[in-house]
């Protein structure tokens, strides 16, 4: 799950920025508070949420997480966003209810919410097949943020690796991602998760 390395990630300001540039901490990233969604949610949570016509307003996030993920096949919408089959995005379908999905879900004639607080329509879809490298991003105290000027949900780093479903729901941080961002966990946890920014 993840974006390709070559997107750019929308600013507050409007400026963009490579995904590959952003640090965490990085307090600048362009976000939205969603009406009737907790602007918190894990990906679960998102895909259950709908609405007619939601109430969106303009917010600022904070970089919590970064990593890379190999990737063997990515889809290439409107010839601008390139992003792996399960990464969630948010879109308008055919009879007007603003939902997110998975990216695999899309189809030509859905919308897309855009960084410029509209929808655009989707025009072209390619699966492209290639193993490239996806950043994985997370930020943090709104759950989403823009992509080639696209909005996109947090990618959840438990759900990146298959191992996690093992440990339990507790509320002490235990397994393999309770470690610092930049620690690179022993296989069979490795496999590229984690991104040091410094």
């Amino acid at each position: 799950m993840g974006i390709l390395e070559d997107s750019l990630i929308t600013l507050e300001n409007g400026d963009k920025i490579d995904v590959k540039e952003l640090k965490l901490d990085d307090n600048i990233v362009l976000t939205c508070q969603i009406d009737g969604l907790n602007p918190k949610s894990v990906n679960k949570e998102a895909i259950g949420w709908s609405q007619i016509n939601p109430i969106i307003e303009k917010k600022k996030a904070k970089v919590s997480k970064k990593w890379k993920e190999n990737i063997d096949k990515y889809l290439v919408v409107n010839n601008n966003l390139k992003l792996s089959l399960d990464t969630i995005i948010l879109f308008k379908d055919f009879e007007g209810e603003t939902t997110w999905g998975y990216s695999k879900s899309l189809r030509k004639g859905y919308f897309l919410f855009t960084d410029i607080f509209e929808y655009e329509e989707i025009k072209s879809i390619k699966r492209v097949k290639g193993n490239v490298d996806a950043i994985c991003l997370s930020v943090y105290s709104f759950s989403y943020y823009f992509v080639n000027g696209y909005l996109v949900h947090n990618t959840d780093l438990c759900g990146a690796c298959g191992i996690c479903w093992l440990w339990p729901a507790v509320t002490q941080p235990f397994g393999p991602h309770s470690f610092p961002g930049n620690y690179t966990a022993p296989p069979p946890y490795s496999n590229n998760l984690f991104l040091n920014t410094d």
